[in-house]
């Protein structure tokens, strides 16, 4: 998380997180004053090609079947 929802410095945090990896799992939020103010301009500076997909370590459930444990994940 680039921290979109503290400052408008988001875009470049996100964009030096992207160049710095393999592949980047970015959390955005669409709250007033968050990344919807520079989605945008961050889109179109992104060299890199969107998905939506997760890595496995990021998807606990699929299609109904627990894959790794849930511990941490819900109260």
């Amino acid at each position: 998380m680039p921290g979109d929802w503290k400052d408008q410095l988001w875009v470049e945090r996100a964009l030096n997180d992207v160049a710095s990896r393999e592949w980047t799992l970015l959390v955005l939020h669409d709250v007033a004053g968050a990344a919807a103010d520079r989605l945008e301009e961050f889109l179109d500076r992104a060299p890199v090609r969107f998905r939506q997909d997760f890595p496995p370590l990021c998807v606990p459930i699929r299609r109904g079947v627990i894959e790794r444990p849930l511990n941490g994940l819900i109260a």
